[in-house]
């Protein structure tokens, strides 16, 4: 790769803001000096060729307020890039048709059939109130939302930027079987 170092005289640090079509291209010379022996100007070093390619192209560098100082390293060879094969379509699956559940099934049951398309319906339906009534959720005891936050996070991978309430942490515990005490 080759590394070009700008210079720019008379300055010990300058920000310079190159234009790029609708945008601007920030660069940072530092490091200048003035002593008694000399002047050493602020520099910047760069090893991308679209930022060259800016600096040397900018209406400073053709002035010569920005000079170009130095090149180490070897120029990176040029390859040509192959023009892409346009993928094949794959050929359209076929969608299971959608079961239709009685009008008084309950509200929860169709949930359950619009995210598992219609799979666990029978099961949901079918399963008892005793049986349902039998999964009591689990206790967790906690002295804060912070905990409870860490014990989503910990235990389910729920983030805790998505219970950022007490309201919320308590929700997504119901969805896991749990229940916080002493939140």
């Amino acid at each position: 790769m080759e590394i070009r170092t700008y210079g720019v005289e008379g300055y010990m640090d300058w920000q310079c803001e190159i234009p790029v079509g609708r945008a601007r291209a920030i660069v940072h010379f530092s490091g200048g000096t003035m002593t008694s022996y000399g002047v050493t100007p602020a520099e910047y070093s760069t090893g991308d060729p679209v930022q060259q390619r800016i600096i040397e192209n900018s209406s400073y560098f053709k002035s010569g307020r920005i000079k170009f100082l130095r090149k180490s390293g070897k120029p990176d060879r040029v390859q040509r890039r192959e023009p892409r094969a346009a993928p094949t379509p794959a050929p359209p699956a076929e969608a299971p048709e959608p079961t239709r559940l009685p009008e008084t099934a309950e509200p929860q049951a169709r949930e359950v059939a619009a995210m598992s398309g219609g799979a666990d319906i029978d099961n949901f339906i079918e399963q008892t109130a005793e049986d349902a009534e039998g999964e009591a959720p689990e206790a967790i005891e906690v002295s804060c939302l912070t905990d409870a936050q860490n014990y989503l996070r910990d235990n389910f991978g729920i983030p805790t930027s998505r219970s950022r309430s007490k309201e919320k942490a308590q929700e997504f515990g119901r969805e896991n079987g749990i229940v916080f005490v002493g939140l």
